[in-house]
């Protein structure tokens, strides 16, 4: 809320335009928020009370984003007697761009909303989220405002946005694509009804994880590889990692007829802050 300041007194034709300035930032503030969460840092874990509770977060980030970038283009938020962002026809080009980009967002939310589309097909299209957010800051740094971008609040915006935008670099390209996991290798495959339990070996370094915690696996196989979050069943003194992966949904349902064993496997994690009596030295048995 405090970059409401930095539009205060900002008018426009037909009045103040400071709500539509405003609520435009907020809408980048989120998404850059939202990119950051997809990260999953462990260091902000207690804040929220775990993953799960993050990813809500996250989710509920990224919609907010949506609801303030239409509350910003229903308003008139066009400043008179601003301090220019850029040149006019760079300005107008950032505009035209974010206006394509808003069109791809609710598309992308669009698909999102649609249950039937397979995950995997829906985790590519979600990846392309960071587009309009490119747009949108590059209209936001571009545009009239009430303020330079050399100044304080230039500088605050602008940090937010480059975090936002590594952030996004971060989860697709760093951790989608180069920072994998862990290596493990799928050294057993046991058929429980509609259960199957994976046993994997560590290829290296093996993770250390507490009861309760959680990973997610990433199965090198073909059409199989996107990424999936399982408790880890086996306790933190086994050498391999165990999961047991009911058949919920189309992933785990081809799960159940595959050959898997030997099968390369990135494991990411661990995650969770689940830790029930921390004072209590006697055992503790936990039925699922």
């Amino acid at each position: 809320m405090v970059g409401f300041l930095a539009f205060v007194g900002a008018e426009g034709e037909d009045g103040s335009v400071t709500f539509g300035l405003f609520i435009g930032s907020v809408s980048i503030i989120l998404m850059a928020w939202s990119f950051t969460l997809s990260l999953r840092p462990r260091v902000l874990e207690p804040l929220f009370g775990g993953l799960d509770k993050m990813y809500k977060a996250h989710r509920w980030a990224g919609t907010l984003a949506v609801v303030a970038m239409y509350l910003h283009t229903s308003v008139e938020a066009e400043i008179e007697g601003g301090i220019e962002g850029a040149s006019e026809s760079i300005a107008d080009l950032a505009e035209d761009l974010a206006e394509n980009g808003q069109t791809m967002l609710y598309l992308l939310v669009g698909i999102s909303l649609i249950r039937w589309i397979p995950y995997r097909y829906w985790r590519l299209t979600h990846k392309l989220l960071g587009i309009p957010f490119l747009f949108a800051c590059f209209h936001f740094y571009t545009a009239e405002k009430p303020y330079a971008n050399g100044s304080g609040w230039g500088w605050y915006f602008g940090t937010i946005m480059v975090l936002g935008a590594l952030a996004y670099f971060g989860r697709v390209v760093g951790y989608d694509m180069m920072i994998q996991g862990k290596r493990y290798q799928v050294a057993e495959v046991s058929r429980h009804g509609i259960t199957t339990e994976l046993r994997l070996s560590p290829k290296g370094r093996k993770l250390k994880h507490h009861p309760a915690q959680f990973a997610t696996i990433k199965l090198q196989v073909q059409d199989m590889s996107e990424p999936h979050t399982f408790t880890i069943a086996s306790a933190p003194h086994e050498p391999d990692l165990r999961f047991f992966i009911r058949d919920l949904g189309d992933w785990t349902k081809r799960l159940q007829g595959m050959d898997l064993v030997d099968a390369e496997v990135y494991v990411e994690g661990p995650f969770g802050e689940f830790a029930p009596m921390p004072k209590n030295p006697s055992p503790t048995y936990w039925i699922a």
